[in-house]
């Protein structure tokens, strides 16, 4: 997706929405040198109407500004909310001109309002492989807060709606980059987390065998986009 890329102004989205923070999607699994791919952004923002509004104006002219150097067509779709509109969705729509089979891809741009934060977050930057994208920075969650979000992420999943990547991505932080967090801070935040969507705070949920069963099933369908060469669970 170099070309879509190419816009910084959908990069610095966060920046332009009020207070909005990457949250731990691939924003900032970049800001982080990270290691997957994924075909959606999040952000965490206060809860304002006028979030909405900004994160559509400024994801309509970065589609302008694609389509002006790359032809690459960009359509933003309505607003869609959910949770009592304490969740906002933002789709993008992307092809090149010419004739066409099957539907558009979609880039999910997703807006949380009731999200609260735990940690300060933190500015890093860029530095794309792109070579029409300049260096720019985003704000993003702190790692202890991607990894206690993940946690209870892989809580709340159900048998339908399997969460492998959030499998791998805590698999990846801990084995592979060998993170390490001061356990009183990461349980608080996580427990914390947890409260606020009446998920139960229990790390034992994290190795049940019906979570490594449902997961094992979705492992390869979900990762094999996304990831180079995916461990195997």
């Amino acid at each position: 997706m170099s070309s879509f890329g190419s816009s910084r102004q959908y990069h610095q989205m966060k920046s332009q929405v009020h207070n909005g923070h990457s949250r731990e999607a691939r924003a900032s699994v970049t800001a982080y040198r990270g290691f997957r791919f994924s075909e959606d952004i999040d952000f965490s923002c206060q809860a304002s109407e006028a979030n909405v509004l900004n994160a559509q104006s400024v994801l309509k002219q970065a589609a302008l500004e694609v389509k002006e150097a790359s032809w690459i067509l960009i359509d933003i779709k309505d607003v869609r909310y959910s949770g009592n509109q304490a969740q906002a969705e933002i789709l993008l729509e992307y092809s090149l001109r010419g004739s066409r089979r099957r539907g558009l891809p979609l880039v999910q741009s997703h807006l949380t309002f009731d999200e609260p934060l735990y940690t300060p977050t933190e500015r890093k930057r860029l530095a794309p492989a792109y070579s029409d994208l300049n260096d720019f920075e985003i704000q993003t969650y702190s790692k202890v807060e991607i990894v206690a979000e993940k946690m209870r992420a892989l809580i709340q999943q159900q048998e339908k709606w399997p969460r492998p990547r959030d499998l791998f991505d805590l698999w990846y932080i801990f084995s592979e980059r060998s993170e390490r967090f001061p356990k009183a801070k990461l349980r608080d935040i996580f427990e914390n987390k947890c409260h606020i969507r009446s998920v139960p705070p229990d790390p034992s949920l994290l190795i049940s065998s019906t979570l490594q069963e449902w997961n094992r099933q979705a492992w390869d369908a979900q990762l094999a986009p996304t990831v180079k060469n995916p461990a195997r669970l």
